[in-house]
């Protein structure tokens, strides 16, 4: 493991029903998606994404998040999330969440290198639900069982 500091820095705030993730980077490339770790959330609660990078990384961070029931990219000018994914009725795609992120409360994030559990069908890393989002199987299928590094 390198000593090197990551680009892209996270920091998470856990409210009642939402989960913020807030991101600062400077200048980042697609090579740097490859090794990205993605803080952990409560998927049972909806997720905001806020920060100012490329569409590239909103996508990624879109589908890094996407076992939480609802994730939701946060617009300034808005004054909440706009949601653009679900797995609910409510709030549906294009609802606006009304969020107050201008007094961030959020801790920074700390990391710890686990074992990473990958899908035995393809070898693909498992997301933070042990699902391969490649195959989109989950852990239950009885056609594969974890593996660790």
């Amino acid at each position: 493991m390198t000593n090197e500091k990551p680009k892209i820095k996270f920091n998470v705030e856990e409210r009642d029903t939402i989960s913020i993730v807030h991101f600062e980077c400077g200048i980042v490339e697609p090579a740097d998606l490859k090794d990205l770790v993605t803080p952990f959330v409560d998927c049972k609660k909806g997720v905001v994404l806020s920060g100012r990078g490329p569409i590239w990384l909103y996508g990624f961070l879109i589908h890094q998040y996407h076992p939480a029931i609802w994730v939701g990219c946060f617009d300034p000018r808005l004054g909440g999330a706009v949601v653009v994914m679900n797995h609910v009725v409510s709030p549906d795609v294009g609802d606006i969440v009304l969020v107050d992120i201008s007094q961030p409360k959020a801790k920074p994030v700390q990391y710890i290198k686990l074992p990473v559990a990958r899908c035995d069908l393809c070898g693909t890393p498992l997301d933070q639900n042990d699902i391969c989002q490649k195959c989109w199987k989950d852990e239950t299928n009885p056609e594969r069982s974890l593996k660790s590094e």
